[in-house]
């Protein structure tokens, strides 16, 4: 038998959120409506309202995330500035942000790469 995502039940929406605060901060977690409104779309044709918004700044953050997720079986849609047209920046779970992740780490001009 195969093994499926567990099933997000309405009541648990907001428990989502609250779990992932308790976690990771209540300045990088948000669930509220404009939140919400504003991350059920990208730039295509698609509407799809997530249950939590993770606002990450560090690895930590994103491995946190990634945790939770896989934890309870919450869906996990990574993020950078919703520009796709084809709406692989909207999920029905968690959207993990990456935008704010813009640190240079190390520069190598001579070979040509970044980490950022």
């Amino acid at each position: 038998m195969s093994q499926s995502a567990a099933l997000i039940l309405p009541e648990r929406s907001r428990s989502i959120g609250s779990d992932l605060r308790q976690r990771l901060g209540a300045e990088k977690v948000k669930d509220d409506f404009p939140t919400i409104t504003a991350y059920s779309v990208d730039a295509s044709i698609y509407k799809l309202a997530p249950k939590a918004v993770v606002l990450a700044e560090t690895e930590e953050d994103i491995a946190g995330t990634v945790a939770y997720a896989r934890e309870t079986g919450v869906p996990l849609t990574a993020r950078a500035a919703g520009t796709n047209l084809t709406g692989s920046a909207v999920g029905a779970g968690i959207i993990l942000d990456c935008g704010r992740m813009r640190r240079i780490v190390e520069l190598n001009v001579e070979e040509r790469w970044a980490r950022i």
